[in-house]
């Protein structure tokens, strides 16, 4: 069965049965998943708890040259769409 025939398949269903289906395949996906990567739940916990914050990223990425000011970014997009609907 091809995935354009299970999608209209899927899409003859109720959603109360679509939402079982999407759940379903969830929870098929996850396990293969997991068996794949052969990671316990604890160690993904672990894995997870070593990724820093957003908040700890803040800064890492600058942007070259000149940072434009509210005032600069309006007046560019003002432009933008002037010249989009003009």
């Amino acid at each position: 069965m091809t995935v354009k025939e299970i999608v209209a398949q899927v899409e003859q269903l109720p959603p109360d049965e679509r939402r079982m289906v999407v759940n379903e395949l969830l929870r098929l996906l996850q396990a293969e998943t997991q068996a794949e990567e052969g990671e316990s739940a604890e160690a993904r916990q672990r894995r997870l708890a070593s990724i820093p914050p957003a908040s700890a990223m803040l800064g890492m990425i600058k942007p070259e040259g000149h940072i434009p000011t509210d005032e600069e970014i309006k007046e560019d997009y003002t432009n933008y769409l002037i010249r989009k609907y003009s």
